[in-house]
């Protein structure tokens, strides 16, 4: 453990551990541990709890029993955001009277729109960790500032290996694997294996070990898509669904492209108001209400100028005419995946036609 993580937590009791990630989740929750309880006293001293899989006087007597054979203990809530928020504050009159040699931590996931600076939990019960605990976030550096804040992530993941990166590999790592701090731990391990006992990580290895990221693949064919760039487009779509892909495969495809359409069509009719693409805040309530709540063009650019700056060009590339028609060719196709249409194509097939279609209209 790390002093600075170990000053952090030496005098809470109360965590919060949120985030996308998994693997810095996880990494959290083990520091905590390790300097609350002695290996030995683990196996009476940490009580670990499913939130799906107790109720809430469950939770609220493990603040109160301790060990007769650990003098500290742990609690450990997992996937608190799984119940619901009016329970959860119901924990917070317990929490406040927690005796002194019990730790209670609380994992939860992200909210389910974009990546949130709080944990997706009660407010009452967030504002009293932060006020006598911890929120740790464990959230995945942004992909678009990782120079600034990934960057300095990876190198320090792959001195855990004792390894270090050749010229250009570590940025061709995060392009390849894409801005996950789970995706990029594990291609870590299996790169550092692959090296074997080289001292560094080459663009060649990357190349050869990494395996590409599939939301990096999807992403590439709706960019090539809006860009109306037919041959990246059929490039990208073998990574998606191969050859011969089983009937239905191609439903998820779909959804994806159907997603970026509509984006686009909704990027269009902001601009057509000039209205910015960056905050809601800015746009007009009369238009915002336009906008739908799934979707919605706002969350999908989080503020990201980049992301605006491609929506806008890609935008520009259709008429209102054209994105109305590229939708109809869209549930025309998905009628043909569900085996509601006269078309007879596997979902391959049916996939090159239709991204062909999009391009050219």
């Amino acid at each position: 453990m790390s002093k600075d993580r170990a000053a952090q937590i030496a005098d809470k009791a109360l965590f919060i551990v949120h985030g996308d990630s998994e693997v810095l989740k996880s990494r959290a929750v083990k520091a905590i541990v390790e300097q609350r309880l002695p290996e030995a006293d683990r196996e009476f001293g940490l009580v670990e709890l499913h939130v799906r899989e107790v109720d809430l006087e469950k939770i609220t007597g493990s603040f109160a029993s301790g060990s007769l054979f650990a003098t500290q203990q742990v609690v450990m809530l997992r996937d608190l955001d799984d119940m619901a928020k009016t329970q959860q504050q119901s924990l917070v009159p317990a929490l406040e009277s927690i005796g002194p040699g019990i730790t209670v931590i609380m994992t939860s996931s992200p909210a389910p729109r974009g990546r949130a600076t709080d944990p997706n939990l009660s407010v009452p019960l967030v504002k009293l960790v932060k006020a006598s605990g911890l929120v740790i976030d464990c959230n995945t550096p942004a992909y678009l500032d990782w120079k600034d804040e990934l960057t300095p992530w990876v190198r320090v993941e792959v001195e855990r290996h004792n390894k270090r990166f050749g010229d250009g590999a570590l940025q061709l790592l995060i392009d390849t694997v894409g801005a996950s701090c789970d995706r990029l731990a594990n291609e870590l391990e299996k790169l550092a294996i692959y090296v074997d006992k080289s001292p560094e990580i080459t663009q060649d290895d990357v190349r050869v070990a990494a395996s590409p990221a599939q939301d990096q693949d999807i992403f590439g064919l709706t960019d090539a898509i809006g860009s109306r760039d037919a041959a990246a487009a059929l490039a990208a779509l073998p990574a998606l669904l191969p050859a011969h892909a089983k009937s239905g495969e191609g439903i998820r495809v779909l959804a994806m492209i159907s997603r970026h359409l509509r984006l686009l069509w909704q990027t269009r009719h902001l601009l057509k108001h000039d209205v910015g693409l960056l905050s809601a805040k800015n746009c007009p309530e009369q238009i915002r209400e336009q906008l739908p709540q799934q979707q919605n063009i706002f969350d999908a650019i989080r503020g990201k100028k980049p992301i605006a700056r491609k929506f806008a060009q890609q935008a520009k590339t259709f008429t209102d005419g054209q994105l109305a028609r590229a939708i109809v060719e869209v549930f025309n196709a998905d009628m043909a995946l569900k085996g509601q249409s006269e078309q007879k194509m596997d979902d391959r097939m049916l996939l090159e036609t239709l991204v062909i279609t999009l391009c050219r209209l």
